[in-house]
């Protein structure tokens, strides 16, 4: 199988490529050591597949598009550091903590002001808090994403499709007031695919340069 090429990225044949690369790596993580690395490996570009296949099957939708060629480069960023910083892995699993406790209290908030107590969302905190006084992880907040960008060389892609996406999946004056005209163009459909496509073979880059090093140890 050849490798998706980095010189045509737009080539819609190099997603596919792409998505074969991934699957075949995430295949490879399903038997391989069971090490932190390789969970969050596992996780992440399972992750990846499941945007990038929405992404492969429509282009069509500004609004979607634009939402999973986001969430691809986020992936790529978040893959990229937990790759080579210990710390980072080790807060990535730190996070789920503390993302599970802020939607717990969003829906304790939201049945308190209904009236409503939850006794329920207290007892899975009293477990949860415990599980994370045994691991080695600490409840932490999510990555800041610039800050990966900036690091790991992507600031200006960073802020043109932040500043893109922003505009196309939220309800702004732009997207609202100009969604036909929006939508006719296909000119911001055209340059959201090509992100997306680009960092679909990102991912991909990144896979087979993880896979080589594993298989070299």
């Amino acid at each position: 199988m050849k490798s998706p090429t980095k010189d045509n990225p737009s080539n819609i044949e190099n997603l596919k490529i792409s998505i074969s690369f991934i699957t075949d790596f995430v295949d490879y993580l399903k038997t391989a050591p069971k090490t932190e690395l390789n969970l969050a490996l596992y996780n992440l570009f399972r992750e990846s597949l499941r945007e990038m296949q929405e992404f492969s099957m429509d282009r069509e939708n500004i609004t979607r598009t634009s939402l999973n060629v986001r969430n691809i480069f986020e992936i790529y960023l978040i893959t990229m550091h937990i790759s080579v910083d210990d710390q980072g892995r080790k807060n990535w699993f730190g996070q789920m903590h503390k993302d599970m406790l802020d939607v717990r209290n969003g829906f304790r908030a939201l049945l308190k002001s209904n009236g409503m107590e939850a006794p329920e969302l207290d007892e899975i905190d009293e477990f949860c808090n415990v599980s994370l006084d045994q691991s080695p992880y600490e409840s932490s907040g999510g990555f800041n994403l610039k800050g990966l960008s900036d690091k790991y060389g992507f600031s200006h892609h960073y802020s043109f499709i932040y500043k893109l996406s922003s505009k196309l999946i939220h309800p702004t004056s732009m997207k609202v007031n100009g969604y036909d005209t929006i939508d006719d163009d296909k000119n911001y459909l055209k340059v959201m695919t090509y992100c997306g496509i680009f960092f679909s073979y990102k991912m991909c880059e990144l896979a087979i340069s993880l896979k080589e090093k594993s298989t070299n140890k």
